[in-house]
């Protein structure tokens, strides 16, 4: 198995983190098979977890690669593939009960309904995710979930290690989380500890694997906004490693959930994106990384609110048919522009 796959020639489609939200993904293909059928599918990996139906997801990609579709392993692949219970993963996991996230200002929780998947299918499911490339790679494109680094793509290219194998060499922090990160105390955690923060940062930094699929972490500085996420306070923050990508090949990456609607604002956004005027303008130091992450994997917050159509979160295919400039499809068949301008 290869870990960096080379990409068809010709146009592309390019599907960014689905998260288990089947409705959205069925629209998105059915638009897509109508307007542009000549376009090869790449998805960009994420395709689990938090909407309500990941199996049927899992199932409609794998349909799709049976005619030549790729897909890139994502962080929650991974997650699956490293028997790591995140809670919002419980549609595998179903052993340890329902999701049960705390997703107001309050802390109030809900249970999260999730399809389950069959126990006899879990090895099957984890064994196809081991099965998917860690990147995608042509002349004049690249293609990866989180974060597209050389020296990491190299080493990886030349491994026959698995991706389990490669991320659990990687290094550790065993120095014990602080027990403020994970108390909801104001706007923060109730202190912070160098220590382990900078011992996460080398773990995550250092660890090829991480690195591709869930991008470079740094510790929050005082401009920086410590967010509550997953149960407990981040302390470090995802890093903008585009901003030193200076290679001329452009990548598109999914990962960093960002809103597309330029008038609304977002603190993950704003962090990872605060100078783009549109949505699908590429970002980086030359302007080449496009982010085909728009949330459709918070959907299932909205709907916790009463929102049950007109979500903030889409689902996007970037358009990719050199030499026109990308353009977006989302699931309910409007296009984006990636120029500078508002769309």
């Amino acid at each position: 198995m290869a870990h960096i796959d080379a990409l068809p020639p010709g146009p592309l489609a390019i599907i960014g983190d689905v998260h288990g939200e089947l409705g959205a993904l069925d629209a998105l293909l059915s638009w897509l098979d109508t307007r542009h059928p000549d376009h090869h599918i790449v998805f960009l990996g994420d395709l689990a977890d938090r909407g309500p139906d990941s199996p049927g997801v899992i199932r409609r990609v794998r349909e799709r690669m049976k005619t030549g579709a790729q897909c890139v392993l994502g962080n929650h692949e991974l997650s699956v593939i490293c028997s790591k219970d995140k809670g919002y993963n419980r549609w595998f996991f179903s052993d340890a009960g329902p999701w049960c996230p705390a997703i107001n200002d309050q802390g109030e929780r809900a249970t999260i309904a999730m399809e389950p998947l069959a126990p006899e299918r879990r090895n099957e499911i984890a064994a196809f995710f081991a099965t998917l490339p860690l990147a995608l790679e042509r002349a004049d494109l690249r293609v990866v979930h989180a974060c597209w680094d050389n020296g990491v793509i190299e080493r990886i290219r030349e491994s026959s290690a698995s991706a389990r194998e490669l991320f659990e060499a990687g290094p550790r922090n065993d120095i014990p989380e602080p027990e403020a990160n994970t108390r909801r105390e104001g706007s923060g955690p109730a202190y912070r500890d160098p220590a382990w923060e900078a011992a996460e940062m080398a773990q995550q930094n250092a660890n090829d694997i991480a690195v591709l699929t869930s991008g470079k972490e740094r510790r929050a500085g005082q401009h920086d906004t410590i967010l509550w996420s997953g149960g407990k306070w981040r302390p470090l923050v995802r890093e903008r490693w585009w901003d030193t990508y200076s290679d001329d090949i452009p990548v598109v990456i999914g990962h960093y959930a960002h809103q597309w609607r330029p008038e609304t604002h977002d603190k993950k956004t704003h962090m990872m994106f605060p100078e783009s005027s549109a949505p699908g303008a590429p970002v980086g130091l030359k302007r080449n990384v496009y982010c085909v992450d728009y949330g459709v994997g918070g959907r299932f917050h909205e709907r916790h609110h009463g929102v049950s159509s007109d979500f903030k979160g889409r689902l996007a295919a970037l358009l990719w048919r050199a030499p026109e400039a990308p353009r977006l499809l989302f699931d309910d068949g409007s296009y984006g522009s990636t120029s500078s301008a508002s769309t």
